[in-house]
């Protein structure tokens, strides 16, 4: 079962889909919100020439590559 939520944020509407019937509307926003700055990160992460490649895609690699900065 899927429910569409409805958030105002920055004078706009959005629409979100979710499956999480237990949680209030407002709180599906702020995860929604929290998610989108992690992808932005790792969007910049990713496209910033001066960084190296992920170490293989390894969690400790990455990890470590991430304290070494």
């Amino acid at each position: 079962m899927v429910r569409v939520v409805e958030i105002q944020a920055a004078g706009k509407t959005f629409l979100l889909a979710t499956s999480r019937l237990d949680l209030p509307a407002e709180m599906v926003g702020l995860i929604y919100r929290y998610r989108w700055q992690i992808e932005v990160f790792f969007k910049w992460f990713k496209m910033n020439p001066g960084l190296p490649p992920l170490a293989g895609g390894v969690p400790r690699g990455v990890a470590l590559q991430l304290y070494a900065l």
